[in-house]
């Protein structure tokens, strides 16, 4: 803020708001004005009267004019710099007077301030704008450290969540299989139930019916088989009873407790004439044919005291192996051949 002053009455001044350069014009004004110029009276002298002064002019404020500034007053400035010397003719300049010089010096001491004001005032606000760019990458920084904690959390949780959708899935999937399992055992358990079931209804129902009347007068299907016939023991063929009795190359044969009948190697005999089977399971007949059973003596075995006989079992139709051992004798050992006796 500018201070007040007071002028040569003691008149307090108005508030000066003058620019740096319309006060040192001022100054140096004032300056030239203390001194009288050299060449006033020479030229008074040579011209036999006083020159006539212009009146000084008053100021603004009606105090006291200030004298005029003549060119040996103006500082030269920057342009002047680097001109030619004056010429011989030319009058030299007066030097400045001691309050010029002065006022040189406030003058050079206040730009020097002023360009210390302006420079440190160039400081402070670089300072200051590094100190908001520094404010300011700090902010960033830690908001980049706060997003990027926040994106941590975030995989984290999602990361969890991943885990906990898969666990979940693990357990369904485990648990859809015990259940499948546990429904396949069940189902077994049902299944082989029901067969348990059927097998022993098949084996209550079973039923065959043998020696039944028969007008087959042909029996174009013929299974051969190697028997074994134990010594003196009756075995049922069809369920008619047979014996046989005797060692070496003669044996006796009884058929159904009767009469017994001499065989010698080769010879046959006939255990069963032809007669009907009819087999049924549920009440359903399954398999029904006629039947003739024809053997022939193949001789005696020393070793296990057994009667060897060729015994063909002559059908009208085919029929499956189980149901040819239903003809043949369950307690003697029985051997398919591929033989021809008849």
């Amino acid at each position: 803020m500018p201070e007040k002053s007071e002028d040569a009455h003691g008149t307090p001044a108005t508030a000066d708001t003058r620019s740096m350069g319309e006060k040192v014009r001022d100054q140096l004004r004032g300056a030239a004005g203390d001194k009288e110029p050299a060449g006033t009276e020479g030229e008074s002298d040579s011209g036999g009267g006083a020159a006539t002064s212009p009146p000084p002019a008053e100021t603004a404020a009606g105090g006291a004019a200030k004298p005029a500034v003549t060119p040996d007053d103006i500082i030269g400035g920057p342009a002047e710099v680097g001109r030619s010397a004056p010429s011989a003719d030319a009058q030299p300049a007066a030097e400045p007077s001691a309050a010029s010089g002065e006022v040189m010096a406030d003058v050079s001491a206040g730009m020097d301030a002023s360009w210390d004001v302006g420079e440190k005032g160039v400081v402070a606000e670089d300072l200051t704008r590094r100190l908001e760019d520094a404010s300011a990458d700090e902010e960033i920084r830690r908001r980049l450290d706060s997003v990027r904690e926040w994106e941590e959390k975030e995989e984290a949780a999602k990361q969890e969540k991943d885990l906990q959708r898969k666990e979940i899935e693990r357990e369904y999937e485990q648990r859809r299989k015990d259940e499948r399992h546990g429904k396949w055992k069940r189902n077994a358990m049902v299944v082989g139930g029901l067969l348990v079931i059927v097998l022993v209804a098949a084996l209550l129902s079973f039923s065959v019916s043998m020696n039944l009347p028969s007008t087959a007068e042909s029996f174009p299907f013929i299974s051969t088989y190697d028997v074994r016939m134990p010594q003196g023991t009756p075995v049922e063929f069809a369920n008619i009873p047979v014996t046989v009795s005797g060692t070496g190359e003669k044996v006796i044969v009884s058929i159904a407790g009767g009469l017994g009948t001499e065989l010698q190697v080769g010879d046959q005999i006939t255990f069963s004439d032809p007669r009907r089977v009819n087999i049924r399971i549920f009440g359903i007949t399954l398999l029904e044919t006629d039947y003739q059973v024809i053997a022939e003596f193949r001789g005696y075995i020393p070793q296990t005291q057994q009667n060897d006989f060729y015994v063909a079992v002559m059908t009208t139709d085919p029929l499956p192996g189980w149901a040819v051992d239903v003809i043949l004798p369950d307690n003697v050992e029985a051997y398919p051949v591929n033989a021809e006796i008849v």
